[in-house]
């Protein structure tokens, strides 16, 4: 079922421009298909109906892509489900040092409850802080 997100909140995130310009070319690929396929209310990644992908499929097709990717790259990839790779994106957002507020936004999630399941991922964050503070009052 679509439908609005569980918090009812639209969320706008940023792109990067090689993002933008990789589904530019995604839509070109798509109104060489059917004009139908890239009308304003178009699902982006939609099947060729128009309607929204079975969530199976979808996984499924995920799926056979990490594997092909993991027997290319190596076994040390690690094989995840369709939804973790919002965990991974979330993940990925702390590590490079992305404040909590912006990654929770980009992800749907309040802040609170951000900290509260990636907190394990920032366990340096005390000593930078530590770091910080020294810096500022240390001549």
């Amino acid at each position: 079922m679509i439908g609005p997100p569980k918090n009812r909140k639209v969320r706008i995130v940023a792109l990067d421009g090689h993002t933008i310009a990789l589904l530019k070319g995604w839509r070109l690929l798509r109104a060489e298909l059917g004009l139908v396929l890239v009308t304003g209310d178009a699902y982006v990644f939609g099947g060729l109906d128009g309607n929204h992908r079975d969530p199976v499929t979808l996984a499924a097709t995920f799926g056979a892509h990490l594997h092909a990717a993991q027997r290319k790259l190596g076994p040390d990839l690690p094989v995840i489900r369709f939804h973790d790779s919002r965990h991974s994106h979330a993940t990925a957002l702390l590590l490079a040092g992305t404040p909590v507020q912006v990654a929770a936004e980009r992800i749907g999630d309040d802040p609170a409850t951000m900290l509260r399941v990636y907190a394990h991922v920032l366990p340096g964050q005390q000593r930078q802080a530590a770091e910080a503070v020294a810096a500022l009052v240390v001549t």
